[in-house]
Formats: C-alpha cells, structure tokens, sequence
C-alpha cells in the first residue's frame, strides 16, 4: 500500500515539477550537504585525525600486507587503488581484455 502511495506521488510530483526545477533542487541539496560535511570536519578536526590514526595503529599489519596482481605487479593493500589506476596494471588488463579487478 505504501509503496503505491509512493509511487503515485512521484508521478504527481513528477508532472508538476520540470527536470531542470528537479536537477536545480538536487543541485542546491549536495552543495548544502558538502557545506555541512566540511563544518563538521572542521570542528572536530583534531578528533578525527586521532581516530584516523588509531585505525592505522591497530590496522597496521593488514594495511601493509603484500599482494601480487595477475599484471606481474605487487602492491600493499593501502595502495589498491593506485595501483588499480596505474599503466602497468591497465594496460594489462587492455591485453587479457579483462574488466574485473585483479
């Protein structure tokens, strides 16, 4: 029943609101959502950075622990995402025409 409601008040809303009103909106909401995500950061910077580094503290052995690719690399697992980007690893991937992670 719920989910009908919905529905039809998306349509409702949908016909009385344009795409650009819409995309406007959403818009206006991610900037005002970033502002408040930078505040917050900024308020309590000192105790994010200290948890940042206790998780790196306990995490440590994890967060450093060698893995090999199938493109002949090796990369720690806090580097994953670099190395997923760099030449080597795409390039092999263009070659074994692969697009799954490694």
């Amino acid at each position: 029943m719920f989910k009908e409601h919905k529905e039809n008040y998306i349509l409702i809303y949908s016909i009385m609101v344009s795409q650009e009103e819409i995309d406007e909106d959403n818009e206006i909401r991610r900037v005002i959502r970033n502002q408040k995500r930078r505040e917050r950061y900024a308020n309590n910077k000192e105790h994010e950075k200290q948890k940042t580094r206790a998780y790196y503290k306990e995490n440590k052995e994890h967060l450093n622990q060698k893995i090999s690719c199938g493109c002949s690399g090796r990369y720690t697992r806090i580097n994953y995402s670099t190395h997923k980007k760099s030449k080597q690893h795409l390039n092999w991937l263009l070659w074994t025409n692969q697009r799954t992670d490694c």
